[in-house]
């Protein structure tokens, strides 16, 4: 099982990230562990305020476009590598 931290401070982009998580673990055939982390003082610790929305996975840190929600398809890219 694949686990993945959402790092965002947007309650709206998180659950948008989620389902498009989901639906391309679904498509990939993954199964997920879905967390999100949207504490300002650990948020700002790892330094990643300029680049949210981020996703760890594997202790990795991978984000597109700042302020930006990660599409179905950009979620199904990025999943693809752990296939």
């Amino acid at each position: 099982m694949l686990k993945i931290v959402i790092w965002d401070n947007d309650p709206l982009r998180i659950a948008a990230i989620d389902r498009n998580l989901q639906a391309a673990a679904i498509e990939l055939g993954l199964k997920l562990l879905i967390l999100s982390n949207a504490e300002p003082p650990s948020i700002a610790r790892e330094n990643l305020l300029d680049r949210l929305p981020v996703l760890e996975i594997g202790g990795r840190y991978w984000s597109r476009r700042p302020g930006q929600a990660f599409s179905r398809a950009d979620c199904v890219s990025l999943l693809s590598k752990f296939v």
